[in-house]
């Protein structure tokens, strides 16, 4: 073979390898992560590379390695094959004649180009690009219309609130519907008494981890924008943004982060490094310290929701013995889609129940955690959100159970605070301007912050419907500067 066709029948074989990786790819993300997944959430992880693969669940990694690398080779191969074996045998050749001359077009550059273009195209579409870009073209700045930057602290009692954030992994009201379920999976949680907003509606920007995490301490969404380099991401993460961790830091905080697995999962360690938490644990970290392998069994090889519950606990009532305020922000993994990790602890039957017996796990862990907060006085001067980071990202085997309309859920423990919510709807933005009120820290924009306001305002001072109306919408993240300020280094 000349040194023409060797090189045609590599080009050939890769591109009709690349051409069957896009067309699964979308299939694989449904499967993977949910078949809400819109391109900017894709794109965000393309943007940081390699790190979007440390610390995901290797069962995941499994999955993209057999059904994005070898099934697509796999496939090419035999294109290649069948081809050699038409092309040795001219009985072959006549008896599979039409076949033969299909399989011969993949020889024209233009035919395989073609088909890698049309590939691309209809897995971008599956997943949203062709929306995202439109929006990207778009001229109107909705963020800067609604956005409001966090004034300075005006005020803040003299006895200082700690505070304790516990993000629970996907924890969304429809796991309260017996009709759906037989059953309460979250029980043990709901039926704690405390302040519960029904309607937590996952706004553009904030349905996935770490969207979650930033738009409800920074009350902006998180987009991956185009004009982000690969170097500002890696270095910073939003450093410009004024987020909850910034302000509690300026307060004299000594703030800290409890996750099971890996803190580069998502740059979720680099957000907190950039916003005044001096205390990041993740899963090597807790490594180091002496906790027994046999305990990382969890959602990516890290600690189980239970294990990673008694860690923060020890710490939180270290911190409490300190004249310091402490902000504490604690992360489960356990019911991480697509089929949960439960504890080796759980009962047998929710261990065998995938992630519908994590969630019944966890919920009873995360009870016992916050009585334990309870009966040790602890919560006596301490704020505690209990929260999911988002609405389950449901596969299609689990869509079913999740029907519109689809809540977060959100709920408020806090014995001292003796304001009630003036609403019973609320975004991730919201949740930021409520803790201030909480932690009764007066901003001199008062109970407005970024793209939220606090679910204890005053009706008649913000039209809060208005606001709402305007951040729910895809709009929210069209090209703004204002948003793209906040990743301009320091």
């Amino acid at each position: 073979m000349s040194k023409q066709g060797k090189f045609l029948s590599v080009f050939r074989f890769f591109t009709i390898f690349l051409a069957i990786a896009l067309i699964l790819l979308p299939l694989w993300v449904y499967q993977n992560f949910g078949v809400t997944v819109l391109f900017d959430n894709v794109y965000f992880h393309i943007l940081i590379g390699a790190d979007a693969l440390i610390g995901v669940d290797h069962q995941i990694i499994q999955s993209l390695i057999n059904e994005l690398i070898l099934l697509p080779l796999g496939i090419a191969l035999i294109f290649e094959f069948t081809l050699l074996i038409l092309k040795a045998s001219e009985t072959k050749k006549r008896k599979y004649q039409n076949l033969y001359n299909y399989i011969a077009l993949l020889e024209k550059k233009s035919i395989l180009f073609g088909i890698v273009l049309i590939a691309a195209i209809d897995s971008g579409c599956s997943l949203g690009a062709t929306q995202y870009f439109y929006q990207q073209a778009a001229s109107k700045d909705y963020f800067s219309a609604y956005y409001t930057k966090p004034g300075s602290v005006l005020k803040h009692s003299v006895k200082k609130k700690n505070l304790i954030i516990l993000y629970i992994e996907s924890l969304e009201q429809n796991l309260t519907n017996k009709e759906i379920f037989g059953t309460n999976l979250i029980e043990p949680i709901d039926k704690l008494p405390g302040i519960t907003v029904k309607k937590f509606v996952a706004a553009p920007g904030t349905d996935w981890t770490i969207a979650g995490v930033v738009s409800s301490q920074c009350a902006i969404p998180l987009k991956a924008s185009l004009f982000i380099r690969k170097f500002d991401l890696i270095n910073f993460f939003l450093p410009k943004a004024i987020c909850i961790g910034d302000i509690l830091a300026s307060q004299g905080y000594d703030q800290s982060l409890f996750i099971g697995s890996d803190l580069k999962f998502c740059r979720v360690g680099k957000f907190y490094q950039n916003h005044g938490y001096q205390h990041l644990y993740g899963k090597r970290e807790f490594a180091s310290s002496g906790i027994s392998p046999s305990l990382f069994k969890g959602w990516a090889k890290g600690l189980n929701d239970d294990t990673l519950l008694d860690e923060a606990f020890n710490h939180i009532i270290k911190a409490a013995k300190s004249t310091k305020p402490f902000n504490v922000v604690i992360m489960t993994t356990d019911s991480h889609p697509p089929r949960g990790t439960p504890s080796p602890r759980c009962r047998q039957s929710e261990r065998n129940n995938g992630i519908i017996g994590a969630y019944q796990c966890t919920s009873r862990f995360v009870a016992a955690f916050i009585k334990k907060l309870q009966n040790s006085g602890i919560l006596d001067n301490t704020t505690l959100i209990l929260m999911g980071d988002h609405p389950l990202k449901a596969t299609p085997e689990y869509l079913k159970y999740f029907p519109n309309p689809r809540y977060v859920y959100f709920k408020i423990f806090d014995p001292d605070f003796k304001k009630r919510p003036t609403r019973n709807i609320m975004t991730h933005f919201d949740v930021a301007p409520t803790i201030l009120d909480l932690l009764n820290i007066q901003l001199s924009t008062h109970q407005r912050y970024g793209l939220g306001v606090s679910i204890f305002a005053d009706s008649s001072q913000v039209d809060y419907q208005k606001l709402f109306d305007a951040v729910t919408k895809q709009s929210v993240l069209n090209p703004s500067k204002t948003y793209d300020s906040f990743w301009y280094p320091k």
